[in-house]
């Protein structure tokens, strides 16, 4: 059974009245209907951004210390240079501080539990 479901499309996550991030891709849980373009913090289990040249410091530092912040269970980054790849962190609840859970390149295959089962090739995200 499926807990969750991907966001629509230019789904953004706001926290309180000035704050807000949109990331490259959100999966919010199931029961959740947006209403309009900003989710809640809570309405989602992972942020996925996608590293360019032009936000590397934003994709690596700034975004991941804000969604954690923020409550959001999982966060994962994709990496286009030198080659694909992707790095899944989990949430520490204690703390507030995301825990690595793995990374993956080229020719594997990412396989976590949190926040939700998943495994799929790295070698997909590029298709």
């Amino acid at each position: 059974m499926h807990h969750h479901r991907s966001a629509p499309p230019c789904a953004g996550i706001q926290f309180g009245s000035r704050h807000y991030r949109q990331p490259d891709v959100a999966v919010v849980r199931r029961d959740v209907t947006p209403a309009g373009l900003w989710l809640a913090p809570s309405d989602v289990l992972l942020a996925l951004e996608v590293v360019s040249p032009a936000s590397v410091t934003t994709d690596r530092i700034t975004k991941p210390a804000q969604y954690a912040m923020w409550g959001i269970e999982g966060f994962w980054r994709v990496e286009t240079e030198p080659e694909l790849s992707l790095t899944a962190y989990a949430l520490n609840p204690c703390d507030d501080v995301y825990t690595e859970l793995g990374s993956w390149g080229p020719g594997e295959t990412v396989c976590v539990e949190r926040p939700f089962r998943v495994s799929f090739a790295v070698d997909d995200l590029a298709r």
